[in-house]
């Protein structure tokens, strides 16, 4: 008889979304119960009702969950003016970086640049579609409250490196970058070996990784690490 399937429950407000995480993750390895949840208010009642008795292995959260159940806003006209020259700004540096080519350190300079300006552009964009990590983590503490030993992870594209300190610092275990359409199905594989190791109440191959490159002097904090991030 072979191993028992880990049961994943995936919240985000998107269909789309959902559809994509039940054909990538369901299957031999995993149940994936996925949960449209487009209203805080009521956001952890439909999980309970959907899993009733059931307590699932992990939950992987969409860190950018509506905070309000009022409905997001539009770009506004002069928000959207600002974003196309943003990005035609961004479109010039990148076009220009060809010619650094032949100064490795001036090259990696200017294309740190153009990461820095297309983060703060997507920083502003979310600000102005009042999309934040706040949904996301609110909803991971109810969680926590009904669920207290499930592990608990985000699953984001629009994470930037501020929102993942604060998701981490809130209580989550991990924070998995969520694979462009492009390269779902490319991706799908390694994530799923995330995925098993969050499970387990491990964080995932990347912050593992940074972790054991930490100083030997904090040999204490990496040992407990784990351990702690499954408990919050």
């Amino acid at each position: 008889m072979g191993a028992k399937r880990k049961h994943i429950v995936f919240i985000d407000d998107s269909a789309d979304e959902l559809a994509t995480f039940e054909r990538l993750y369901s299957g031999g390895r995993f149940k994936v119960t996925a949960i449209q949840a487009r209203k805080p208010s009521v956001a952890l009642k439909q999980v309970t009702e959907r899993l009733g008795a059931d307590t699932p292995d992990l939950f992987v959260l969409d860190l950018f969950l509506p905070q309000t159940d009022t409905a997001p806003t539009g770009l506004s006209p002069g928000a959207a003016q600002k974003a196309r020259d943003q990005i035609a700004s961004i479109i010039d540096a990148v076009s220009g970086l060809s010619r650094s080519f032949d100064d490795g350190n001036r090259l990696l300079k200017e294309a740190h640049g153009v990461v820095v300006e297309s983060q703060r552009l997507l920083s502003q964009l979310c600000q102005e579609l009042r999309q934040s990590p706040r949904g996301g983590i609110q909803l991971m503490k109810d969680l926590d409250r009904e669920y207290p030993g499930v592990p608990k992870v985000f699953y984001s594209r629009k994470a930037v490196i501020g929102d993942v300190k604060e998701a981490m610092r809130a209580g989550a275990l991990d924070v998995l970058s969520k694979p462009h359409p492009s390269v779902e199905d490319r991706e799908a594989p390694g994530l799923m070996e995330d995925f098993e190791r969050c499970c387990a109440g491990q964080p995932s191959t990347w912050l593992t990784q940074w972790m054991e490159n930490l100083p030997h002097r904090a040999p204490g904090f990496t040992a407990k690490f784990p351990a702690d991030r499954a408990t919050r």
